[in-house]
């Protein structure tokens, strides 16, 4: 039996003029071990609390989240479907608002529009998942919503998912331009604990995460347009 679990959730939202707030809990508990973490990335300007924080609500379509900490408040209505899956054994992804009216409230600035959440569960410990490289992505707007993921190394994986439903076929596709980078880190940084010594293959990770205009089409048919965000996570 693992010794680890981590759970974690991720919140977006940016807005028409492009502004993007990202938002992240977790609960680490590893041996004897146990670690609650979130952090608030405001168009590239992040902050960390590295203290206890009640984790986000999900009451039917709503979900909201209150970081009294990080100055945050968010609030989110579902507009298509929840999707779950067990990705490898110990790891469960559920995206719960694939694409959802946002409010994200972050020390007096407001962000308002099309929103994404997904929670992240694994009972087995990150540093040994058979990945060297994952590839993620989102786009969510009014009338579509498209997560796609990509898992390279071992146990290659991928999975595209449009308004809640797995597309297999790769009939619709998301085509991104004008990308900013807004996140490029080394985890071994941005968890760095007094008293924590990380495991090297996750202190040497480095995450790139980009914001970008994006329109999705199935075929020659313009389905919707708004923004991407995406990102690469290249295990040390």
């Amino acid at each position: 039996m693992s010794n680890v679990s981590l759970t974690k959730w991720y919140l977006d939202c940016v807005d028409d003029a492009g502004n993007v707030c990202i938002a992240y809990w977790a609960r680490l508990a590893w041996k004897k071990l146990s670690i609650a973490y979130s952090s608030v990335l405001l168009n590239g300007s992040s902050r960390d609390h590295l203290f206890a924080v009640a984790p986000p609500q999900l009451a039917g379509d709503d979900l909201t989240w209150s970081a009294a900490p990080l100055g945050v408040e968010v609030s989110m209505r579902r507009l298509t479907p929840a999707y779950e899956e067990s990705l490898i054994d110990g790891v469960t992804w559920r995206c719960e608002m694939p694409s959802a009216e946002t409010v994200i409230t972050c020390n007096g600035t407001t962000i308002r529009g099309c929103g994404y959440a997904e929670l992240l569960q694994l009972d087995v410990a990150p540093w040994k998942l058979p990945i060297d490289e994952v590839r993620w992505g989102r786009f969510a707007g009014r009338r579509a919503a498209m997560t796609w993921i990509e898992w390279r190394g071992p146990h290659p994986l991928t999975r595209t998912i449009v308004n809640g439903v797995r597309d297999d076929a790769g009939t619709t596709k998301v085509s991104t331009h004008d990308p900013r980078v807004i996140r490029d880190v080394l985890l071994g940084d941005t968890l760095a604990i007094p008293g924590l010594v990380l495991p090297r293959r996750i202190a040497r990770t480095r995450e790139v995460k980009w914001c970008a205009r994006a329109t999705v089409t199935t075929g020659d048919r313009i389905i919707d347009r708004g923004w991407a965000v995406y990102e690469t996570v290249s295990f040390g």
